[in-house]
């Protein structure tokens, strides 16, 4: 091994290290994941309703089951036709958070995992945007999905954990340029993509300004990011993580899961941001029921291209409606961006995975559509337009 490849190991291994520590990050024997996961699965027979927000929602749909999916959205119509099994979880660090108290109000739970509970150790160690593969939140629900594989495959992740790590370290002390890239699978699903997609987002963006990154994913068309199938990207499109490889099953995703997130931990640290915290949500958060002006237009192309028009400086335009389920979301094809990308999504499920990097990002415009008059989920709208600046514009519609 040259001196050069011999220095990129070791400074490889001390990010891994320094990574390691954090107990998110080190996977706990299995008697401890038994342990946590029987009397759950006991008290919650399936099919299970998972009622939680960002990374805890994101990797519970990740697990692409028929007998556990998670409702993160205030959407009146998803609200009134989401027909909620008798075993319902909600998930909370906090056991604060907003938007899963409204969802509980909505389907009182079963049962609630908060704090310590949402690790098998019992400790105070885990956080929503690094809860897959090893908290309570994610293994109770995989179990349910995959009872007979999932100690099978927790064996295999635990085993080579150290060495999926290591490879992890190393891509990321290789990163060079600001834009990162992920590439899923193709079997991925929507929530495993909206994982990816808030690892990526809230782990490595809006914390420095000498560390700005520009997080996407390869692939994937943006209208696919909140739900509509796309073909995956070539195996010659380049990509800074490149996951198309995993296997597909519970331990490919939980082996895929763990790479991705030590990847995201390890570049952050060598960056020297906080790997778990993602303080930019507290902008919009802190505005919550104040309003703001609100347009109303019959040609939102036209409207979008003016608005831009009068704003150069913004490269790069989401598009993010709240509530108007089960209408689909615009096609970014027709949105009058001129020659600027375009990501459009649901709202509030964007404030969980992007809102921590366009809040930091002074190229990035937002469209807020308003497609419910009152409630919460207004008020998350009204709120994100607010904290956004002349950057971003409510329109109802």
């Amino acid at each position: 091994m040259s001196a050069g490849g011999r220095a990129g190991h070791a400074g490889a291994a001390g990010l891994w290290r320094r990574v390691h520590r954090y107990a998110w990050a080190c996977p706990p024997p299995w008697t401890a994941v038994r342990r946590a996961v029987a009397p759950l699965g006991a008290a919650l027979p399936g099919p299970l309703l998972v009622l939680g927000t960002g990374g805890w929602s994101f990797a519970v749909d990740a697990l692409g089951s028929d007998r556990v999916r998670a409702l993160d959205s205030l959407d009146p119509w998803t609200l009134a036709h989401t027909r909620a099994p008798a075993s319902r979880l909600a998930v909370s660090s906090s056991g604060a958070t907003v938007e899963t108290r409204a969802l509980a109000e909505a389907f009182p739970p079963t049962r609630w995992l908060c704090g310590r509970q949402l690790s098998p150790r019992g400790a105070d160690d885990q956080v929503a945007l690094f809860g897959a593969p090893l908290s309570t939140a994610f293994l109770a629900p995989a179990a349910l999905a995959d009872p007979a594989g999932l100690r099978d495959a927790y064996r295999q992740l635990r085993a080579g954990h150290r060495g999926t790590g290591l490879a992890a370290a190393e891509l990321a002390a290789g990163v060079t340029g600001p834009d990162i890239t992920i590439a899923p699978p193709a079997w991925a699903t929507e929530g495993l993509r909206l994982w990816l997609l808030q690892l990526g987002r809230q782990v490595l963006c809006g914390k420095s300004d000498r560390f700005r990154p520009h997080v996407t994913l390869v692939g994937p068309d943006t209208r696919a990011t909140p739900g509509t199938p796309a073909p995956p990207a070539g195996p010659d499109v380049p990509a800074t993580l490149d996951l198309r490889a995993a296997r597909p099953g519970l331990a490919g995703l939980m082996e895929l899961m763990y790479r991705a997130g030590m990847f995201a931990a390890c570049l952050a640290v060598r960056h020297g941001v906080a790997p778990a915290e993602h303080r930019n949500v507290t902008a919009y958060k802190r505005l919550l029921g104040r309003r703001g002006p609100a347009y109303r237009t019959a040609d939102l192309a036209g409207f979008v291209a003016g608005w831009l028009a009068d704003r150069p400086r913004l490269r790069r335009l989401h598009v993010v409606r709240y509530g108007g389920q089960p209408a689909p979301l615009p096609d970014p094809a027709t949105l009058g961006a001129a020659d600027r990308p375009v990501e459009v999504h649901r709202g509030s499920a964007w404030n969980h995975h992007s809102f921590q990097a366009v809040y930091a990002d002074p190229g990035t415009a937002v469209v807020v559509l308003a497609a419910t008059p009152d409630g919460l989920l207004r008020d998350i709208a009204e709120a994100t337009r607010l904290a956004l600046g002349d950057r971003a514009v409510l329109v109802e519609v």
